[in-house]
């Protein structure tokens, strides 16, 4: 008799732990356990498989507007209550898509004036609001072709160049204009000899003739030769 029992027993924890592990293997997760998603776009859960009359927990929200790493827990419970099996799934939201730009209407450039990289292009992102773009700063100290390489870099690594060759030109009288643009009251032009000059230190000034293309510089002296030199 106590065999008999000890027998049912065995066969009916068999039984149970046999029952058990078919329920389990019921549940199960839709799609990927892993999933990488871009940035902005929208995620959608597959959700999982378990057997009807069971119940169903999710914990875990995944923020598709931020990058980072979510996760999402789906506990089932059987009709009485016992926890049967605990899933997960692991989002990652990423950003692979390098900034865009738009390039400005073309400009004369000169040499000697200071640009930056706004002058050339208008940028946007997909998710930075701010980018790292080098150079920033442009400056050309001669004239000729000069060829422009911009490149825009997101917090992600993304990255696009900009590129492009510009034709710099000379113009003193435009470089004196742009030196001593807070100062305008020191340059001074005579246009029937096509004459200009800046004063920058007393009785010192640079002079330019543009019909001969010659940049002089004056200093007031006395010598017996006499008042100034050139």
């Amino acid at each position: 008799m106590k065999k008999l029992i000890l027998s049912l027993l065995v066969l009916t924890f068999t039984f149970g732990l046999a029952s058990c592990g078919d329920v389990k293997e019921k549940i199960y997760i839709n799609g990927n356990v892993e999933e990488t998603i871009e940035v902005n776009t929208e995620f959608t859960d597959k959700g999982i498989v378990y057997p009807e009359n069971y119940t169903l927990r999710k914990s875990g929200l995944v923020d598709s507007t931020k990058l980072g790493n979510y996760q999402i827990v789906y506990s089932v419970y059987s009709p009485d209550g016992e926890l049967v099996k605990e899933l997960n799934r692991f989002i990652s939201v990423v950003d692979t898509t390098p900034p865009t730009y738009r390039e400005k209407q073309n400009f004369e450039l000169y040499a000697g004036f200071n640009y930056t990289a706004y002058d050339f292009i208008d940028y946007s992102d997909n998710y930075d609001s701010k980018i790292t773009i080098s150079p920033m700063n442009i400056y050309f100290n001669e004239k000729g072709q000069k060829q422009i390489n911009i490149e825009l870099k997101d917090s992600s690594g993304n990255t696009s160049t900009y590129s492009k060759t510009v034709e710099v030109k000379f113009d003193f009288v435009k470089l004196l204009e742009e030196t001593y643009k807070d100062y305008p009251s020191k340059i001074h032009r005579t246009e029937d000899i096509q004459y200009t000059s800046v004063s920058f230190a007393t009785g010192k000034s640079i002079a330019y003739f543009s019909n001969t293309e010659s940049i002089h510089y004056l200093e007031n002296v006395t010598t017996s030769l006499g008042k100034s030199a050139s």
